[in-house]
């Protein structure tokens, strides 16, 4: 077994790579992995369950091991690390201030580029929310052409002779017509970058005295428009805004909470002695201590070049600590600190934020279970109401999308145990209608047709395009759903009779919200507050978007062809 500073993997059955973490001492940490333990968590016994092999790469020193295990778990994703809930990067906003005219982008990576990043922000509406209001205050918005037409001319005077149509709607400064000089409008995009960076003092007293003025000039409706903006400014949601001290201080202090299989890491995003913001994030995977979560975390949270503080304040020592120091001054260009403080402000600002992820766990726990408890609701209520044998498991909704008889597609989506299983949604190309034929029913008669295929072992295509068992397919639904009415519902039991099946099947007609099964003419009686009513139509609605946005893709395809 080889020593010294790696990366070691686990491999599964299927070769697929797991990447549990860097080690300086990798006999040691493996042997740990290897011997039982009576407080083994389940994902360190599943871990072990599905390995059959251990690799290493070894590295010069710990930093570079860190670099590569970070690479790795972002191109390869693996199961048993502790990852960010969604695959997108959260939203930066970017100020090139190196151009000649900046510009403001919603960005969701971080580049070397020399530009200025401030965030990260959980949401876009967020971030639009604050810019206009910036654009309120400043007159800080050009629109896209002149921002393009002088950055490559920057000598240029203006763009347009007259101002665009974006200056008339209040959304553009005037730039592109030579009404605001270069000098100027890169003094409102400082202000802006000063704002974003956490000085907001000047923004406060603007908008104060501009809602003042309105009203002296019984502008009500302008006045309470600032009014509102000023509120929304000086909110402190969740500790926020709050003072850390009278220094310059700099820093990002993490919290982190462990509950029901879940982690959850708070990070106060301390700049100019202050809290100016929070970023909160829930974790997949499995860990036995926050320690462990935060040596898994911090690589990944700083990987893409993000604004690194000067110091960084955690709750606890964690392994590889001076490594990872040394890899974010790296990356910063100056130094960084990584301390975990015992006393004074910074241990308050610590219990605060370790605080704020035991609530944020706290929340997310009743949400869930409130969110089980509905779920549960709905599918005994399938169960009541269509007389199943036992609450539906897996339910298959799907719909037919086309453009005028152009781009016909189905689509089907899961539902398993009243959540979406996304990787199990598929979608079809209906091959046996004409271009420009709009028939639903035939359309929904091929998609049944090949779905139930799968299940019955009819084949019906030459043995050349014979492929492994799709895994979604494979699979076999306790209910079916077609967005359409009788119609549709008469077409579904005809394949039903093809295929000997008896898969429950009803149809949800959309204009009266009235659901259809076999052997009653009459809309099956479900109250329209009812949860199982809701659970169908939420699958029927998902159902129609991923329809749409398959044959979106197919148009799109078409067209750049």
């Amino acid at each position: 077994m080889p020593t010294g500073p790696g990366v070691y993997r686990w491999l599964d059955q299927k070769k697929s790579v797991l990447y549990v973490g860097k080690a300086s001492n990798l006999r040691k940490r493996l042997l740990s992995y290897l011997r039982s333990h009576k407080s083994d968590g389940p994902w360190r016994r599943a871990l072990l369950d599905a390995a059959v092999d251990v690799d290493v790469t070894l590295t010069p020193n710990e930093r570079e091991a860190l670099i590569l295990e970070t690479n790795l778990i972002k191109e390869l994703q693996p199961k048993y690390n502790v990852l960010m809930k969604d695959g997108k990067n959260y939203l930066y906003v970017r100020i090139a201030m190196n151009d000649p005219f900046p510009r403001v982008d919603l960005v969701r990576r971080m580049e070397k580029d020399g530009a200025e990043y401030f965030g990260p922000y959980l949401t876009r509406e967020s971030v639009e929310q604050i810019l206009a209001m910036l654009h309120e205050l400043y007159d800080s918005r050009a629109c896209r052409r002149s921002l393009d037409m002088l950055n490559k001319c920057p000598e240029t005077a203006f763009v347009n002779a007259v101002p665009c149509l974006e200056y008339q709607i209040g959304r553009c400064c005037g730039l592109c017509a030579g009404m605001v000089r270069r000098e100027e409008y890169r003094g409102r995009m400082e202000q802006v970058a000063r704002f974003l960076r956490g000085e907001q003092g000047e923004a406060r007293k603007l908008l104060h005295n501009r809602m003042t003025a309105a009203a002296a000039e019984r502008k009500f409706e302008k006045a309470a428009s600032m009014r509102n903006a000023l509120a929304a400014l000086e909110e402190t949601p969740r500790g926020s805004m709050l003072a850390a001290d009278a220094s310059d201080e700099e820093g990002d202090i993490f919290g982190v909470a462990l509950r029901a299989g879940r982690a959850h890491v708070v990070i106060f995003l301390q700049r100019h002695g202050r809290i100016v913001g929070d970023v909160r994030f829930t974790l997949e995977g499995q860990a036995d201590a926050p320690a462990h979560v935060l040596e898994q975390f911090l690589p990944q949270y700083y990987g893409e070049h993000r604004n690194i503080p000067r110091q960084i304040l955690l709750p606890m020592d964690v392994e590889g600590k001076g490594a990872l120091a040394q890899w974010l001054t790296e990356q910063r260009g100056s130094s960084v600190r990584i301390v975990a403080p015992k006393r004074g402000q910074r241990y308050r600002l610590l219990q605060l934020a370790e605080k704020n992820a035991t609530e944020q766990a706290r929340q997310e726990a009743q949400e869930r279970e409130k969110r089980q408890k509905n779920t549960s609701a709905a599918l005994r209520g399938l169960q009541n109401a269509l007389r199943l044998p036992r609450p539906p498991r897996r339910i298959e909704g799907y719909d037919i999308s086309h453009l005028s008889g152009t781009e016909t597609v189905g689509s089907m989506v899961v539902l398993r145990c009243g959540e979406p299983q996304n990787a199990h949604y598929r979608s079809f190309v209906i091959r046996t209608m004409k271009e420009g034929a709009i028939d639903d029913c035939a359309a929904i008669c091929e998609v049944l047709t090949r779905r139930l295929r799968h299940l019955t072992h009819k084949e019906e295509e030459p043995p050349r395009r014979r492929q492994k068992p799709d895994r979604s397919f494979s699979r076999t639904p306790d209910l079916i759903v077609i967005d359409g009415g009788k119609g549709q519902l008469s077409t579904a039991l005809d394949v039903w009779k093809n295929f000997a099946c008896t898969i429950p099947v009803v149809a949800l007609a959309k204009r009266e919200e009235e659901l259809f099964a076999p052997g009653s003419p009459k809309p099956v009686p479900l109250p329209h507050d009812s949860p199982a009513l809701f659970l169908l139509m939420r699958l029927r609605d998902e159902a129609h978007r991923f329809a749409n946005r398959h044959r979106e893709k197919r148009a799109h395809r078409h067209l750049l062809s």
